[in-house]
C-alpha cells in the first residue's frame, strides 16, 4: 500500500521505518498506525529484510496519541477505541515480528511513542532524547504496554513513579534505568542503529526469531514450561541451513555466513 505518514525504506539486509508527521511530533493517528502495522507485515513477509529500524522525522521519535485528531467527546469514545485498538495490534506486531527491531530515537518520545519503543528489542537514543508517561497529563491511564513493560524494566516501585507522575527523563536517566541501551550525540544516531541493525541482520536471524519467541514468553511461563518451550525452539533450530552452517563454520575456523532458513 501507499504510504503517507510514515516513509518506508528497503537497503537489504535491513529496513527502516521513519515515523513521517514531523509538524505534529510523529503522533500517532489512525492513519500512521495503518501504515506502521502494515510496514510491520511487509517486513514480516519479506524473506530480505533481516533487521529493522523505526525512527521519526524531524525533532521527535513519537509525541503519543494524536490528542487533537483523535480523542473524541466522553459520550462518543469510539474513535480513541479504534485507535487504541490499532496501536496495541501493532504493539503485538513488533514482539511477534521473528526479526531484530532497533528504534533509533532521535527526540521526545512520550506516552504512547514512548511505549511504542519499548515495545522494540533495542533502544539506541539521541543524546536529545526525553521520555515520559504522558498520560496521566490528559487524564487518561496508560495503553500501548506501558504498564506491561516498566514493571518488567525498572520495577514496579519506579514504574508507578513514571506513570503516575508523568514526569519527564533524558537519555542518560533513560540509559541508567535500563530503558535504552545506548545514548549517543544525535549526529551519530543513524550510525549507530545501522550498524547494530546490520551486525543482527548478518547473524543468525532464524535463531533470533525463536529467541524472541522465547523472551516473549519468559515472564508469565513457569521453570517447566519455559523449558519445554527452549526444546522446541531448539528442535526447530537443528533442522536449519543456519545451523548445519554455524556447525561447519566452527570446524573450519571461520566466521559463519548465515541466510536466515
Amino acid at each position: 500500500m501507499p504510504y503517507d505518514t510514515i516513509i518506508f525504506h528497503k537497503e537489504e539486509p535491513l529496513a527502516t521505518v521513519t515515523l513521517n508527521r514531523p509538524d505534529r511530533l510523529n503522533a500517532i493517528d489512525g492513519a500512521l498506525a495503518t501504515e506502521l502495522l502494515d510496514a510491520i507485515r511487509v517486513c514480516a513477509e519479506d524473506a530480505t529484510i533481516r533487521a529493522l529500524i523505526v525512527t521519526g522525522a524531524g525533532r521527535g521519535f513519537c509525541s503519543g496519541g494524536d490528542q487533537k485528531r483523535e480523542r473524541s467527546p466522553a459520550n462518543n469514545p469510539g474513535t480513541a477505541s479504534t485507535l487504541v485498538d490499532l496501536v496495541h495490534r501493532l504493539i503485538l506486531a513488533l514482539r511477534n515480528l521473528p526479526k531484530p527491531v532497533i528504534a533509533a530515537i532521535n527526540g521526545p518520545a512520550a506516552g504512547a511513542g514512548f511505549n511504542l519503543a519499548l515495545a522494540c528489542d533495542f533502544r539506541i537514543a539521541s543524546d536529545t532524547a526525553r521520555f515520559n508517561e504522558a498520560f496521566v497529563k490528559v487524564g487518561i491511564s496508560p495503553d500501548s504496554g506501558g504498564s506491561y513493560w516498566l514493571p518488567r524494566l525498572v520495577g514496579l516501585a519506579k514504574a508507578t513513579e513514571l506513570i503516575f507522575t508523568g514526569d519527564m527523563i533524558d537519555a542518560r536517566e533513560a540509559e541508567r534505568l535500563g530503558l535504552v541501551n545506548k545514548v549517543v550525540p544525535g549526529n551519530q544516531l543513524e550510525g549507530a542503529a545501522r550498524e547494530l541493525a546490520l551486525r543482527l541482520a548478518n547473524g543468525a536471524t532464524l535463531a533470533l526469531g525463536r529467541a524472541k519467541v522465547l523472551l516473549n514468553n519468559s515472564q508469565q511461563n513457569d521453570l517447566a514450561t519455559q523449558l519445554d518451550l527452549e526444546r522446541e525452539m531448539l528442535s526447530l533450530s537443528y533442522g536449519s541451513e543456519d545451523y548445519r552452517e554455524g556447525v561447519t563454520a566452527f570446524k573450519e575456523k571461520r566466521v559463519p555466513t548465515f541466510k536466515g532458513r
